[in-house]
């Protein structure tokens, strides 16, 4: 993970950013880029050990498109 977008991330978590400063940020980046956060992110929340509750709650409040 970028130094950059990590320190998004963090300071996401930390609610002091909003959701879409780090969408801008993912946005503007490259296929491969992507590819590599999403990777990245990935692990770090595999490593985080989530309930299937906080799962749920992500995923019910992400900005996706619902078909």
């Amino acid at each position: 993970m970028t130094k950059d977008f990590s320190i998004l991330i963090n300071l996401f978590a930390q609610d002091k950013i909003e959701l879409e400063i780090i969408l801008k940020a993912f946005n503007e980046m490259t296929n491969e880029e992507k590819r590599s956060e999403l990777s990245w992110l990935r692990v770090y929340i595999e490593q985080s050990h989530p309930t299937k509750e906080t799962i749920n709650n992500a995923i019910s409040n992400m900005p996706i498109k619902k078909q």
